[in-house]
């Protein structure tokens, strides 16, 4: 887990210092869980209504992602709630990915 850091060293809840290695990484990850293969289209629809929904909001998340990974430079800081959002955005991603990556493979 990412820890805010004041730029003397100490723990500071307002502001956090991250460099752009481990955002990169971060966005990647979130990326990489959300689906590999993101559609050129994301107006196509499949039958199922909130699967289309669904892939039209993973899209969106992609490639904002994609744009704030290029908005924040190396050693920027960031405001503590702007992480704690990229963090959670992160997360709640990663819990999608592991819980339909289980049911799939108990399906099989």
């Amino acid at each position: 887990m990412l820890m805010a850091e004041s730029k003397d060293g100490k723990k500071d809840g307002d502001l956090m210092k991250l460099n752009n290695k481990t955002l990169k990484n971060l966005i990647k990850e979130v990326l990489d869980e959300m689906c590999g293969d993101i559609p050129s289209d994301p107006t196509h629809h499949h039958d199922d209504h909130e699967a289309s929904m669904a892939k039209s909001d993973l899209y969106k998340a992609a490639k904002y992602a994609a744009e704030l990974e290029q908005m924040i430079h190396d050693g920027e800081e960031l405001d503590g709630w702007v992480q704690a959002k990229i963090t959670k955005a992160a997360d709640y991603l990663s819990s999608v990915k592991h819980y339909l990556e289980y049911e799939k493979m108990r399906g099989q």
